[in-house]
């Protein structure tokens, strides 16, 4: 069924392209998206921090952890 819609895609745009996909398993998805969520400063002194990465504070950083969950 996807590969139909992709077939009708590429005429209605008439675009030369190549589209590539492929199944993911349902438990990559339970840690996968972690692994874009990094510690990110904000200013000087706030650095925002997921609990799953560490993170070596300078002096007088103020670290705010979040335990984010996969919406």
């Amino acid at each position: 069924m996807l590969e139909e819609k992709l077939i009708r895609l590429k005429k209605i745009n008439r675009i030369q392209s190549k589209i590539v996909y492929r199944e993911i398993d349902e438990e990559d998805w339970a840690g996968s998206w972690k692994t874009y969520f990094w510690p990110e400063k904000i200013g000087e002194r706030v650095v925002i921090k997921p609990t799953w990465r560490k993170y070596i504070a300078d002096p007088g950083d103020i670290i705010i952890e979040i335990d984010l969950g996969m919406a």
